[in-house]
C-alpha cells in the first residue's frame, strides 16, 4: 500500500529546509544533514544576524532552535508560515503553528 503524500507524485522538486539555529550544535547539525541527505532535501542555513536571508515562500519546513534574547531572528523565523521543528527548551514555547 502506498503511503499518501502532500506532495503530487508528478513533483520531483526536492523540498527546501531552513536550519535557522541561535547556536550551532555539531551532533545536531550532523544529524540533520544526514537526514537531509538520504530524504534528498536541499538545506539552508541562517543564523541570528542574517534574518534579511529570511524570505517567505523559498523553503517547505524549518528546523530551528529559538532563543529569546535573540528577538529579530525569532520573530522572522516563526512569522514564516511552514512546518517548524523546534530543538531547544529554553523558555516558554514559541508560537509555532
Amino acid at each position: 500500500m502506498k503511503r499518501a503524500t502532500s506532495r503530487s507524485s508528478s513533483s520531483k522538486r526536492p523540498r527546501r529546509v531552513l536550519v535557522a539555529m541561535a547556536w550551532h550544535e555539531v551532533d545536531h547539525l550532523v544529524g540533520i544533514a544526514r537526514y537531509a541527505r538520504e530524504k534528498g532535501w536541499i538545506l539552508q542555513s541562517v543564523s541570528p544576524g542574517q534574518e534579511h536571508m529570511l524570505k517567505p515562500g523559498e523553503v517547505d519546513g524549518v528546523i530551528c532552535q529559538l532563543y529569546p534574547t535573540f528577538r529579530e531572528h525569532t520573530r522572522r523565523v516563526t512569522a514564516l508560515r511552514v512546518p517548524k521543528v523546534e530543538l531547544s527548551c529554553y523558555g516558554p514555547p514559541a508560537r509555532l503553528p
